[in-house]
């Protein structure tokens, strides 16, 4: 099942994004690559919309869509990586905003090339 791990992820995401929120700790992210690794590795893959996610989106459209709005107190993966990108737009804003524009750019040409890989297209809706 795609959802064993979430609540992890969840975890370790949002506790990511608490380490990043803490200005303390912005050492920790100013290491080379470091953002960019964050945003490639941890909060991109995250964005899919995965099997269970279909299977809810189809079940109750609206439900899915509530569960997905910010302010919603339900937390899911995309919304942890969602808000660690956030927390680092406060420190980083400037490459940040690049990393996230090149992924999004990246994302809608792999669209462009197959239409039927519309999950790129959601991840980069997502970015944005």
């Amino acid at each position: 099942s795609d959802t064993m791990f979430d609540e992890l992820m969840t975890n370790a995401i949002s506790y990511l994004t608490t380490i990043a929120g803490q200005p303390w700790n912005r050492g920790l992210f100013e290491a080379k690559g470091a953002v960019e690794g964050v945003i490639e590795r941890v909060c991109v893959p995250n964005l899919i919309m995965r099997l269970s996610d279909r299977e809810a989106f189809q079940e109750s459209p609206n439900l899915f869509a509530r569960e997905n709005m910010d302010g919603s107190p339900i937390n899911n993966r995309a919304k942890s990586a969602t808000e660690l990108i956030r927390r680092l737009l406060v420190h980083f804003e400037q490459s940040v905003t690049g990393l996230c524009l090149n992924q999004i750019q990246n994302l809608i040409e792999a669209y462009k090339q197959d239409s039927s890989s519309w999950q790129t297209k959601y991840m980069a809706v997502s970015l944005f």
